[in-house]
């Protein structure tokens, strides 16, 4: 029986590379791959050979998931230490498990914590790319990275940080970029804190003094010196 699957930009897949070397390549569609040997793989699926180019049994969760963390991973430029490495084959081998073979032992375990290492990137990633939205909450990240509030706040207790300090410090960090930048140097200290997400300016002044050790426009470029420079 031919079974059509239709693919994605961005998709995870699951092919072997050849019978003869018995290795898997694991990756997105349009984009880079990663090879296991099949006795990794036989580790994290029950028969292997019967999921090469299926459908994730996972669904469409298991599928983003794993797709949101590949995508992240692939665009890392810098050169990965072997125990980082190690690290990231173990988060792999666990998606592969949860998408393909949820009900399997390996993903029951999660031995190398992949899911929650992927859901964490997902969340933090939303974060960075969103900070600006006031209506940003535990609520909508929950709802769009799949898991619970609950889930969402636990998982950000391993950074040390909570959601609202994550969100504050990206929206300080937004500010202080465009404050020094001589492109804004005529917005006003209030469109430049709404601009990053802030709805207060009394709070994002608060916030930021504490933060940077100064007020807003003591961080402004100097307006007389820009206009020597342009003359």
């Amino acid at each position: 029986m031919r079974i059509r699957l239709r693919l994605f930009q961005g998709w995870p897949v699951f092919f072997h590379i050849s019978h003869q070397c018995a290795r898997y390549l694991v990756g997105q569609v349009g984009k880079k791959t990663l090879v296991f040997p099949h006795e990794l793989i036989s580790h994290a699926l029950r028969n292997p050979d019967e999921r090469v180019c299926m459908v994730p049994e996972g669904g469409m969760v298991a599928i983003r998931l794993m797709a949101s963390y590949m995508s992240g991973l692939l665009q890392e430029e810098k050169s990965l230490s072997s125990k980082t490495q190690k690290m990231i084959e173990g988060h792999v081998l666990d998606l592969v498990a949860n998408a393909y073979d949820p009900g399997g032992e390996w993903s029951r375990a999660a031995p190398n914590d992949g899911v929650n290492a992927a859901q964490l990137q997902q969340i933090l990633r939303h974060v960075s790319e969103s900070f600006a939205d006031r209506a940003l909450k535990a609520e909508s990240i929950a709802k769009l990275c799949g898991v619970s509030e609950r889930k969402v706040h636990q998982l950000l207790t391993t950074t040390g940080t909570t959601l609202s300090q994550h969100i504050l410090e990206h929206r300080l960090q937004a500010a202080r970029q465009a404050l020094q930048n001589e492109r804004y140097i005529s917005k006003r200290v209030s469109e430049i804190a709404m601009d990053a997400g802030f709805s207060d300016l009394s709070h994002f002044n608060k916030c930021f003094r504490r933060r940077f050790g100064d007020t807003p426009n003591g961080f402004r470029p100097d307006k007389a010196k820009i206009a020597r420079k342009a003359n």
